[in-house]
This record gives C-alpha cells, sequence and structure tokens, in this order.
C-alpha cells in the first residue's frame, strides 16, 4: 500500500501533467472530473485524507504589490525626497478617496524640490529593486491608477520641457543613459497632457520609441481615478510586445526589441520626475501592481 510521502509524490507528479486550468474544470461533472489530472490528484489526496489542491490564482500572479495599503511606504525600498511629507500614504485627502483598499499615495511636488543628483529636475520618487518581472526573456504587465485633481498643473511649453512629467519607470542604471520605459505627461503644445509611454534602448542620447512623445494612451482626465495597464515582453530582437490599456480599453500594440543595449537590470520608479516649474502640484496614486497578466495588475 502505497505510504503517505507516495501519494502526495503522485499527485504533485499529476499537477505537473496538467495543461487545462482549473477554472474550466471546475464544472465538470464528477465522472468528467475523475478523468482529469485535476481529479486524479485530488483522489490521490483523498486516500491520505489530504486536502484537495486549490485551484491556482486566476488570470495570473501579482509579483509585486506597491499599493500602499500597508499604511506606509516600506514596500519600497528607495525613498528621493527634499521633507518626508512629498510621497506618503494617506487614507484620504482633499476629498480623494483610494482607489483601492484603505490607503492611496499622495505625491506633492513644489517648486524648487530638486532630486538629489540634478536641480534640473523636481520631485520625489520611489524605487523598488529586485522585481522578478525585470529581466530578459520575461513577459510583465505594469498596472497602476492616477487621480489628477481638477486644475492639475503639469510642465508645459514653452518652457522646452514638456516632456518631462513623468510618473511611472523601468529604470536601469549606467550607461544607459535614459530609463528604459517612461509613462508621462506629454505638455507639449496641441499634447494638452496626454497619458503617453516610450521605448528607449539606445545607450546614449534621447531617442524614444515610437518617436517623441511616445504611444498615446488618451487626452489628460481629472478629477477622477484613471486606470492604466501596459504589458512589456522583454527582448533583445524582434520579439518583444509593448502594449497599453487605458480604462480597460487597449490603445496600442507594438513589436520589436525592448530590451535595451546595455541594461544589467532595472526596478519600478513611481512618483513625479518633471521638469523645473513654478507650480505646486499635487496628485494619488493608488493599486501599483506588478504581474504575469493583465488580469493580475489591473485596478
Amino acid at each position: 500500500m502505497p505510504t503517505d510521502k507516495e501519494l502526495r509524490d503522485a499527485a504533485v507528479a499529476e499537477l505537473k501533467l496538467t495543461t487545462v486550468g482549473w477554472n474550466k474544470v471546475k464544472n465538470f461533472s464528477a465522472a468528467q472530473l475523475a478523468t482529469t489530472h485535476w481529479g486524479k490528484a485530488m483522489s490521490l489526496l483523498d486516500q491520505i485524507g489530504g486536502i484537495a489542491p486549490s485551484p491556482p490564482p486566476p488570470g495570473g500572479t501579482v509579483l509585486y504589490d506597491g499599493g500602499f495599503d500597508i499604511g506606509s511606504m516600506s514596500q519600497w525600498n528607495g525613498i528621493n525626497q527634499i521633507a518626508p511629507d512629498r510621497f506618503r500614504a494617506v487614507t484620504s485627502d482633499a476629498g480623494v478617496l483610494p482607489r483601492q483598499g484603505s490607503h492611496m499615495g499622495r505625491v506633492e511636488t513644489r517648486s524648487g524640490d530638486y532630486t538629489s543628483w540634478t536641480t534640473s529636475r523636481e520631485g520625489p520618487l520611489a524605487q523598488k529593486d529586485s522585481i522578478p518581472g525585470a529581466q530578459l526573456g520575461v513577459d510583465v504587465y505594469t498596472g497602476f491608477s492616477i487621480f489628477l485633481p481638477n486644475g492639475f498643473s503639469h510642465v508645459a511649453e514653452p518652457s522646452g520641457e514638456g516632456l518631462a512629467n513623468t510618473i511611472i519607470e523601468w529604470h536601469t542604471t549606467p550607461p544607459m543613459s535614459q530609463a528604459p520605459i517612461h509613462f508621462f505627461l506629454d505638455g507639449r503644445s496641441g499634447q494638452g497632457g496626454a497619458f503617453s509611454l516610450d521605448l528607449h534602448t539606445a545607450v546614449d542620447g534621447y531617442n524614444p520609441i515610437p518617436a517623441y512623445g511616445g504611444w498615446k494612451f488618451g487626452s489628460l482626465v481629472t478629477g477622477r481615478w484613471v486606470d492604466f495597464v501596459f504589458r512589456t515582453k522583454w527582448a533583445t530582437d524582434s520579439s518583444g510586445i509593448i502594449e497599453g490599456w487605458m480604462d480597460g480599453t487597449k490603445r496600442f500594440s507594438w513589436t520589436g526589441k525592448t530590451w535595451g543595449d546595455a541594461v544589467t537590470f532595472m526596478y519600478l520608479v513611481s512618483g513625479y520626475y518633471r521638469g523645473v516649474w513654478p507650480s505646486t502640484a499635487i496628485f494619488y496614486l493608488d493599486a501599483i501592481k506588478v504581474g504575469t497578466s493583465y488580469q493580475s495588475v489591473a485596478p
């Protein structure tokens, strides 16, 4: 008679053979289920009084949750801000409530809030290292929500820095001179702060793909939460993929090289990295996630 260990090992072996997700087989009849690897695994575990395996999480796996619901910024391993209140977790602010959960991130940038490395950029930034999705060959999705209050003031013309309104980045280290991925507001003339994304693979200079201004999610929206997801399949050849969704609607899709010429590793950055601007800007971030599918990260 098989031992408990042998039965468990046999159940694991059956699960490794599954090619159909639990969501598809869970409504099978008992007779149908018994013919599947799921059913055989459950039968083996039942023989030792074991617990039938739980179904896999629907729609993929969350690799990182930076959504602020722990009530602090401690899920980010680095914070760069001129004062401790510029980027913080709050339960509410100025009538704005979290997009989901108990907390959201409040981001504030004032004129003269220079970063620690340059006086040509302002704003607080949080970064998270060692996310599994930031690796060559990985197909990863990044999701988040943004609330820009009515009258939100972003860098715009005639400053000459209309593209300097970055909110989310996949960043890397020198010698790459640009972050591989910028999610930003396009403040150039005629763009009105449109939600945008661009890609950088060249080591030097500013050579955004597909062009200056990047791909467009849609026009600037204020006064409510707006949900975003973008997909990055990291590749050094034409198998790479960039896709973007705004409020559940797919807005663009592109294939090509996505891994920069000198990228060694990448890390996630959130906050407001802007050009020098005279106005104070306050906005809110929530539901920041990195995962293996659209469903795993969509707010």
